[in-house]
């Protein structure tokens, strides 16, 4: 074995070790403080450092490993000028240096254990007791490790690893039959499933820390604002429903309080079921019984679990009434995490809804907690006293600040004239709301919008920008509902309709605005033009549906009256339910993500073979600036190597002049021995270098690398 190649086998040997530790930082790094750090780029640029580091190790030139990735991570930062890879670039490179560090001499032996112990705590501080499966058997790995080299055992058992595989390899059993040409097509559309759950589980386990859109689809349970989207397809939720299935908002979180970057400020909700106490009370008054509940409520139970996602909101219904958790309910829920849902299910565009909301009476005394209890029971056969205390009831009833529901600070003139204008005939808040989503509808929508760079980026959207994705229309409504006078919130959450389906998908992630409709409660909007509202999907029931008395469809406004306000777009958008179909289809067989992941590693390979290239060149450089002793000395020593190297020449000390006895060629046998004997002349009596000299021993140096196992012989 040459001492490059012993170098690059031990190199190879440390290599896991090297991975074990770098894993979780990078994980760490994405929980603790950089939520821009995506586990998947963050590695593979890792990847490449290792590479690098390796080719060095192989060049004898370790000590300078840090500096030739430092070179290569800034090339990477200037080609690819993004602000997410430029984090996770310099992410790979601390943990790059931290094993340059490590690797000092003089620290070595206690560094290990040092980092193994580090690793640790930090896990422990930041997830508690739960760490993802793979990055705990990392730190146990670095944990023997390192006591390994404290000890002074330097083992690195990792190297039977292949040698197990191969065994495995040669005693599995063969068939005698070979397999038919259609198990090659099940076996590349298995393979291409197969990649698509290991990308869901690769980016559950690496990229589920911490929050932050990162500009892909699916529910992050944020209110800020992101840049232009891409469609990134995992089941998230599994929903299972007890009977036939009907459109559902799920809900995580709401936020009351608008800054040039999103929402902030969550609204806390004490008891997700407050509305219902508000809804039966108005019921009530209006006089519903039994029959005319039906035709526009019905009471549902829902299992629901959580696959590919991470969060500490519990997705739910909007219209929940109560929730039974098969555990204890951790702070953070993951990935099978479930419960069970009893919620109502409304057709809220229904003529006995809409009603409803028309007999509303705001001041009407709520009905006593032993008067509802009676009310319940009689028109949905529940137990008022499973779903709330009196003393919750009572606290859900009495009269509630909306001050922070009505924050108009971010409103423009034109946006208060805009409002104005489209409200200003609407006789309840009802049909405000409904004007306001109708006209929104009328945007263009698409994903390729960025309007974080914006003061305003409301005002954009509605008056210079004129299209944009569901978190711009649904800031827009809530904004234009709280000039009215209407209370608002933004919820965040999932618009879940597919019946056909019982899991929730990434792509169905959405936000949407919820109204206070005084003397009823909350109801939810939708003013996003590609998902359908509630006039959409109503059930129908207890009269013809063109009976409909909603306001929608009706509005005091014509096309031109809305061109006035907003630039027009040519494009269709794409019905949300076709989107969804597209998107199933994705998440089975995932052949663009696969083209994409080839195609990143191409890049990265090039990127390497460039380096290599870049680092020859150096050395060309290098060898150009010697002086004409220096040149013939390397040229020689190179030989000598490069024979020593040959596997068929055994290892022992010998002087240079025994070298020319291993040439096979008498020809070339002579020619090498008048050049050390050129040499020693040189390098000893002081002769001058002849530039013929120089070239002829270039030239033998390159004739032996080229073919090393025809023109050495065996000893």
């Amino acid at each position: 074995m040459t001492e490059r190649s012993r170098r690059v086998f031990e190199y190879l040997l440390i290599l896991p070790m090297y991975i074990a530790l770098s894993v979780p930082i990078g994980i760490m790094l994405n929980g603790l403080v950089i939520k821009s750090v995506v586990v998947l780029f963050y590695l593979c640029y890792l990847t490449v450092n290792l590479m690098i580091g390796m080719i060095v190790h192989a060049a004898g030139r370790e000590k300078w490993d840090i500096l030739y990735i430092f070179i290569a991570d800034v090339i990477f930062v200037l080609l690819f000028r993004d602000m997410i890879l430029t984090i996770n670039i310099a992410a790979a490179f601390v943990a790059s240096a931290i094993i340059a560090i490590l690797n000092i001499r003089k620290i070595k032996r206690f560094g290990w254990a040092v980092a193994a112990a580090a690793e640790i705590t930090a896990a422990h501080l930041i997830f508690d007791t739960t760490l993802p499966k793979y990055a705990a058997v990392c730190i146990v790995i670095l944990t023997f490790y390192g006591i390994a080299i404290l000890l002074k055992k330097d083992i690195r058992y990792y190297s039977a690893i292949p040698i197990i595989m191969c065994i495995v390899g040669f005693l599995a059993p063969v068939s005698e039959e070979p397999y038919k040409w259609d198990f090659v097509r099940k076996a590349i559309d298995g393979t291409g499933k197969l990649f698509g759950r290991l990308m869901d589980e690769t980016i559950y386990f690496f990229d589920g820390f911490g929050s932050g859109n990162l500009g892909y689809t699916g529910y992050t349970g944020t209110g800020k604002i992101s840049g232009r989207i891409e469609r990134n397809v995992k089941e998230e939720l599994k929903f299972e429903f007890s009977s036939k299935s009907l459109p559902v908002y799920l809900k995580g979180r709401s936020y009351l309080t608008f800054t040039d970057k999103g929402l902030t400020n969550p609204e806390i909700e004490e008891n997700f079921n407050d509305w219902f106490a508000v809804y039966m009370n108005a019921l009530y008054n209006a006089g519903v019984d039994y029959k005319e509940s039906t035709y526009f409520s019905k009471m549902m139970i829902a299992d629901v679990i959580y696959k590919y996602l991470r969060t500490e909101d519990v997705i739910r219904p909007q219209t929940v009434l109560n929730i039974t958790y098969v555990d204890k309910v951790p702070k953070k829920k993951k990935k099978g995490f479930g419960y069970r849902v009893r919620y109502l299910a409304l057709d809220t565009a229904s003529p006995y809804f809409v009603r409803v909301l028309n007999s509303v009476d705001k001041e009407a005394e709520p009905l006593s907690y032993k008067e509802m209890i009676d009310y319940v029971m009689s028109i949905y056969s529940i137990d008022f006293r499973t779903v709330m205390t009196e003393e919750q009831y009572n606290a859900a009833v009495a009269p509630k600040d909306m001050t922070a529901y009505l924050d108009t600070s971010m409103a423009t003139d034109r946006m208060i004239e805009l409002t104005n204008e489209l409200t200003k005939d609407c006789g309840s808040d009802y049909e405000k709301a409904l004007v306001i989503e109708d006209y929104l509808r009328h945007y263009e929508y698409s994903t390729d919008v960025d309007l974080t760079g914006y003061d305003n980026y409301l005002d954009t959207f509605l008056f210079d920008e004129g299209r944009g994705y569901c978190v711009h229309y649904a800031g827009a409504m809530v904004m234009m509902l709280r000039i009215a006078g209407v209370p608002a919130k933004y919820t965040v959450g999932y618009n879940h309709y597919e019946t056909e389906s019982s899991l929730v998908y990434s792509s169905e992630a959405h936000s949407w605005p919820e109204a206070y409709i005084d003397g009823f409660g909350w109801i939810s909007f939708e003013p996003t033009a590609v998902f359908k509202t509630a006039a959409d999907t109503t059930w129908g029931l207890g009269e013809d549906s063109s009976k409909n008395t909603s306001t929608s469809g009706s509005m005091p406004y014509d096309d031109e009256y809305w061109k006035r306000y907003v630039p027009q777009g040519n494009d269709q958008p794409i019905p949300i339910d076709v989107q969804i179909e597209q998107d199933r289809k994705e998440a089975d067989f995932r052949t663009g993500t696969v083209l994409r992941f080839l195609g990143y590693i191409g890049v990265m390979a090039a990127a390497l073979v460039i380096f290599i290239l870049v680092i020859k060149l150096i050395g060309y450089i290098k060898y150009l600036r010697l002086s004409p002793e220096g040149k013939i000395k390397n040229n020689m020593v190179h030989i000598f190597d490069l024979i020593d190297g040959n596997k068929n020449v055994k290892k022992k000390n010998r002087s240079i002049f025994e070298y020319p006895e291993l040439i096979k060629d008498g020809e070339m046998r002579d020619k090498l021995k008048e050049l050390i004997d050129i040499y020693i002349r040189i390098r000893y009596r002081g002769d001058e270098a002849e530039p013929e000299v120089i070239h002829n021993s270039r030239e033998m140096f390159k004739t032996v690398k080229r073919a090393s196992k025809k023109v050495v012989r065996t000893d």
